[in-house]
Order: C-alpha cells, then sequence, then structure tokens
C-alpha cells in the first residue's frame, strides 16, 4: 500500500506573484470566481488561472509572501506580466 499523500496547504497569488490568501486545501479558496476542478489544474500546472496563481506547499513549509512569475515585458524597468497592465501603463489600447 503506498504511503499517503503529504497534507499541503495552499497559496493564492496575484499576477505578480504577491500573496493574497491561504487556504488548508484547495476547497478554501473555491468561490464566485474560482472553480475547484479548474482551481486544482492551475496548482498543478503552474499556469495562471484568472489572473491568480495558486501553489502548493508542505504543512511544514513556510507559505512565501511572494513567488517567481512569468514576466512578458520590462518597460521603463517596470516589469509586466499581462498585456492590459503594459496598455494600461502607457496609455493605449492593447
Amino acid at each position: 500500500m503506498p504511503p499517503p499523500d503529504p497534507k499541503r496547504h495552499y497559496g493564492q497569488y496575484d499576477v505578480y506573484g504577491h500573496l493574497e490568501r491561504v487556504g488548508n486545501n484547495i476547497r478554501e479558496l473555491v468561490n464566485d470566481t474560482f472553480k475547484k476542478t479548474q482551481l486544482g489544474e492551475a496548482v498543478h500546472s503552474g499556469k495562471i488561472y484568472k489572473n491568480k496563481f495558486f501553489k502548493s506547499f508542505l504543512f511544514d513549509e513556510e507559505i512565501p509572501e511572494e513567488i517567481d512569475v512569468p514576466i512578458i515585458a520590462l518597460v521603463d524597468e517596470i516589469p509586466f506580466a499581462r498585456i492590459q497592465d503594459i496598455a494600461d501603463y502607457l496609455n493605449v489600447s492593447k
């Protein structure tokens, strides 16, 4: 019989990798915007989901306040993760 999966907790991060909230399980992060299945897929794939990143950590690991996220461009030495943010910063339409 395989060993049980280790207990995990989850962090929700904004598009720039800043911690927004923590859940002891995925269900605690589910709401009207985030669906359990897609949220679970986002945790496992590491991809952005509804402009948020989700990451799992072992229960004995501290959840970091910031994580590295993919940056698509630097404009005036400012990192941007979304085209919309670049357009807003430059005051142009995307």
